[in-house]
């Protein structure tokens, strides 16, 4: 193994030039903080970018939340300009939204395959126990080749 290991130096003799280990030397000082730097810029500008969006997408989900209140929408479900709201953001977005009464029935989907069926989700079921607001997102780097989607 050493044999072979001094075979490959002794065929190697132009790093035993000054010049270019000054050059070696040089462009891995040079070149291993700009790959660095940039994985760090990336990946803080990501982040900053999805935090965006999240705040975006929460504000326009409550005036959402506001319209269907103020329509009384669980009590009346044919209100258009709702039904126009609910299928115009999830086309913006390439989502699916679902509209749920207390009783966990699916009063609006805009899917139309889940509508007046019992949905049984632990996000579901938290929110309407606790009326926590928040609700849940999840953050995907990589799906089906399309670099990160937001799904909330």
């Amino acid at each position: 193994m050493r044999k072979r290991i001094k075979k490959i130096l002794d065929r190697l003799t132009f790093l035993r030039s000054l010049g270019v280990l000054f050059f070696i030397i040089i462009f891995l000082v040079g070149v291993v903080p700009c790959v660095l730097l940039q994985n760090a810029i990336l990946r803080n500008y990501e982040e900053r970018a999805v935090e965006v969006r999240v705040e975006q997408v929460k504000g326009q989900l409550r005036s959402l939340a506001n319209h269907l209140i103020n329509s009384n929408y669980l009590v009346n479900h044919e209100s258009g300009q709702v039904d126009a709201e609910l299928s115009e953001f999830a086309t913006l977005y390439d989502g699916r939204l679902m509209i749920i009464d207390p009783t966990l029935t699916v009063v609006k989907d805009t899917y139309g395959l889940s509508e007046n069926k019992t949905i049984v989700s632990q996000d579901v079921i938290t929110c309407l126990l606790t009326g926590e607001r928040e609700g849940s997102q999840n953050y995907d780097r990589q799906i089906n080749g399309r670099s990160g989607l937001l799904r909330e």
